[in-house]
């Protein structure tokens, strides 16, 4: 049986936003631990997430709530380099341990269980699985182990969406509407409340 696990990318400055939109309420939950809930509904003893920019108020905030165990908590010490640099540090934390992983971004506020589950559901053989909305692949997405050597080489704010449109390798894109829908300014939690 194939070891799973789902990476949650949660390292970045939000520039735009103003302030941690990791600690950004919906409902009263934070977008992190919103993210977080989701994703261990299936996997909730192979659930990781990537802290970098504003670490010690979101660890602060996590132990507050007594939330996230400090185990499932991966630091990120070269977040400034971009999402890319924080998907290779997570691989590499993780690519010893799991057959594949799964990448999703905290601020992807409409992602369901559901959703996860309809990516798992297409898993075949070595392909990539991943969202598809708006007419790109994008993440969510699962890698298996032979792509990880690729993500451990990813810098910059590029990530794995070069990745995601080679037509060379096996890719299923499901489709997930919910996936197009993230938050990047304080206006975008008004619309989704």
């Amino acid at each position: 049986m194939l070891r799973k696990a789902i990476l949650i990318l949660a390292a970045g400055a939000s520039s735009r936003f103003g302030s941690p939109k990791q600690l950004a309420r919906i409902r009263s939950k934070t977008l992190i631990q919103r993210a977080y809930d989701c994703a261990t509904q299936l996997f909730p003893d192979d659930t990781f997430v990537v802290l970098g920019a504003h670490r010690d108020a979101i660890l602060e905030e996590l132990t507050v709530a007594n939330s996230i165990p400090q185990s499932r908590i991966l630091y990120n010490r070269n977040w400034a380099f971009g999402i890319g640099e924080s998907i290779n540090f997570g691989i590499q934390v993780l690519e010893n341990q799991y057959d594949e992983i799964m990448i999703i971004l905290a601020d992807q506020v409409q992602i369901t269980p559901r959703d996860i589950q309809s990516l798992l559901d297409s898993c075949v053989g070595d392909a990539i699985i991943c969202a598809d909305y708006n007419g790109s692949r994008g993440v969510p997405a699962i890698f298996p182990k032979k792509y990880f050597e690729h993500l451990t080489r990813l810098s910059g704010d590029t990530g794995a969406k070069a990745l995601l449109q080679r037509e060379d390798i096996k890719i299923i894109a499901v489709p997930m509407p919910n996936a197009a829908i993230d938050v990047d300014y304080p206006d975008d939690l008004v619309n989704i409340e």
